[in-house]
């Protein structure tokens, strides 16, 4: 029946015609959605780059001043990791260079009292207060490099850089 394979054969090319429609939907739509999640990466990098170039001018026009400042500066992050020391601080502790940046800030305080001073930074992080001048409560120690221990006036504040909060401490060798 010539009818009979000629219907077949014609439904086998209308359904290959719908697959292939099908097929081609699908494709222009995922390339649809690729098209707008790449101009959304696009927005993000731009977005991210200016934020960068913002940034790279405040460092600019900040860091003479934390550099030159006869207080010693230390900034850290929320895990306490050393993100600036200054000159001044490097004299106060005996550091030589400037390798400090990434070092944890425990290393700069007694053994004895690392613990508690942990516990009073997560705690000042947390807060609602943004300065405090550490020396109220009782005396502040800082450790040397060279195993000596030092007395000092210290200031903390805390800012939100991001998503972080960076905490900096002002500090004098009293």
């Amino acid at each position: 029946a010539p009818d009979a394979d000629g219907g077949h054969a014609l439904r086998v090319v209308l359904n290959e015609v719908t697959e292939s429609k099908r097929t081609e939907e699908a494709f222009g739509m995922a390339a649809l959605v690729y098209q707008y999640s790449f101009e959304a990466m696009m927005i993000d990098i731009t977005e991210k780059k200016l934020l960068e170039q913002k940034l790279e001018l405040g460092r600019q026009r900040y860091s003479p001043l934390v550099e030159s400042s006869s207080d010693g500066i230390i900034t850290v992050d929320q895990d306490q990791t050393i993100k600036i020391m200054n000159e001044s601080a490097r004299k106060i502790f005996g550091v030589t260079d400037d390798t400090m940046v990434g070092e944890h800030l425990s290393r700069f305080i007694p053994q004895r009292s690392r613990d508690k001073h942990s516990q009073q930074v997560d705690s000042f992080r947390k807060s609602d207060v943004n300065v405090r001048p550490m020396e109220l409560r009782s005396p502040v120690y800082g450790l040397r490099t060279d195993g000596s221990e030092v007395e000092l006036e210290v200031t903390i504040s805390k800012i939100k850089v991001g998503d972080e909060i960076e905490m900096t401490a002002l500090m004098r060798d009293v």
